[in-house]
């Protein structure tokens, strides 16, 4: 289990490798340009040397990022994660009542 020190001065991020999907990274803010790029730098050291991608954009987008941590709670939520309904079927679920 990995145990993480809390920073100040950083945003946790979504960084894209040749436009597939995130890895969340933690960046620091309040930086020059030259920090930046060391920054980045060292994202691409921590993936495999032989790889070959680069990254491509950075997102900070709160609510995407959050909503990966989000996890059902309720036998209706999970029931909506797992149900996959037909073509004219409306969904209903209760994710009020517990």
């Amino acid at each position: 289990m990995d145990i993480f020190s809390f920073q100040k001065n950083t945003h946790l991020a979504a960084v894209y490798y040749n436009n597939k999907k995130s890895n969340l990274f933690r960046i620091k803010v309040d930086v020059t340009l030259v920090d930046l790029k060391h920054q980045l730098d060292q994202l691409n050291g921590r993936l495999k040397c032989r790889d070959a991608r680069r990254v491509v954009n950075i997102e900070r987008d709160v609510g995407e990022i959050c909503s990966r941590f989000i996890r059902p709670r309720t036998f209706d939520e999970i029931a909506a994660c797992m149900v996959e309904p037909e073509d004219n079927e409306d969904e209903v679920f209760n994710l009020s009542d517990p």
